[in-house]
């Protein structure tokens, strides 16, 4: 009898070393999603100066190219290209919205 709680003891110890370290490893994974998407989060916060400055060399750029100018393409290309990796990363944001929290809104 002693033998058999011994051995039930010894069981019930590694089951509950199995579901700690699974635990662990769960919270891990999820403070790794998290700090990703906290990181996002915030470069979206920090982008809106930035896209409000893209958005205005767009609008020099194109007020001014008629001038042939290399400054007023290069600050077109740089106002177009911003505003394109803007919607990406939009979009990134989407995504893992829908996967971490199971809808688009962060």
């Amino acid at each position: 009898m002693l033998r058999l709680m011994k051995l039930n003891f010894e069981c019930h110890q590694q089951l509950q070393n199995l579901y700690n370290s699974t635990e662990a490893a769960k919270n891990s994974i999820f403070r790794g999603i998290l700090s990703v998407v906290l990181k996002v989060c915030c470069s979206k916060l920090e982008a809106n100066g930035d896209r409000k400055f893209a958005e205005d060399c767009c609008k020099c750029g194109a007020e001014i190219q008629s001038d042939n100018s290399c400054v007023a393409r290069a600050a077109f290309q740089f106002g177009t290209s911003y505003h394109l990796m803007e919607n990406k990363r939009e979009t990134l944001l989407r995504i893992l919205g829908d996967q971490v929290f199971g809808h688009g809104d962060i």
